[in-house]
Formats: C-alpha cells, structure tokens, sequence
C-alpha cells in the first residue's frame, strides 16, 4: 500500500466521523448503558411539551477529553430523543455540536435540552449549542 493509499484512506476517516448524523464512535458498553431506562433529571412540565414546547432528553454523551484540559472549542456527540405529545420519547439520534470543555463536562444522560425536531416523526433535527449553555446554568 502506498503513501496516497494510506493518506486517502485517512482522510476517509476522518470525513466519515464528522460526516453527519448516526457516525459517532461507539462501543458495547455504550450502546447498553443507553438501553436502559431514561429518566429525565430536569423536566419540563408535560403540559408545556404537549403545548408545543420543542425540548428533548440527553440518552447518552460521547467526547474525548484528556483529564484536566480545557478547550473553548470542541465537538461533542449527544444521543438525543425528543419529548413528544403524550408523554412519550422518539427515536434516538445521534448529533454533534461544537462546545466548550466546560459545558461538556456538564452534560449528563437524562438532562433536558432544547431541542428542534420534526414533530411528524419525532426526529430530532437541530442543536442549539448557546440553548443547551444556557439550560446547564439555570
């Protein structure tokens, strides 16, 4: 295998990770741990989300960070399922969204976020990076 064989196939591999939805790394335990039951730590008042309020539910987190590090800018992975009409939860996807370390640290499975989704299918559809700082502080 040559030089630019090596190359190309490097360069696909970091295209794939930041390709788009459903491309974060994952490993068994990480798939399991979100298996399990959700329980929402922070939520809104079901009357708000049947009103139409867009928020949804932090199933699992994916970032790499040495221990101690601090970085203003960084992309973090989120397992998210929105919180639908009734009570119930769509289907999990995974998003990126660009962070500071600081707010990684805090975000945690079961927090409550805002979150734009397709209300059809309950997919999500957009992370408000500045929205989730803010829902962390409050």
């Amino acid at each position: 295998m040559g030089f630019f064989d090596s190359l190309g196939k490097a360069v696909g591999a970091v295209v794939g990770i930041r390709g788009g939805y459903d491309t974060a790394p994952q490993n068994e335990a990480e798939v399991a741990e979100r298996q399990t039951p959700l329980t929402i730590i922070n939520p809104s008042p079901q009357s708000e989300i049947d009103a139409g309020a867009q928020r949804g539910v932090i199933n699992g987190v994916k970032y790499h960070l040495s221990s101690g590090d601090d970085v203003m800018s960084m992309e973090v992975w989120l397992f998210v399922r929105a919180r639908l009409v009734g009570g119930e939860l769509g289907p999990e996807t995974s998003m990126s969204m660009r962070t500071s370390s600081k707010v990684a640290r805090q975000l945690k499975r079961g927090w409550e976020i805002p979150l734009e989704f397709d209300p059809a299918t309950g997919i999500p559809a957009t992370l408000d990076a500045r929205g989730i700082a803010s829902s962390l502080k409050g």
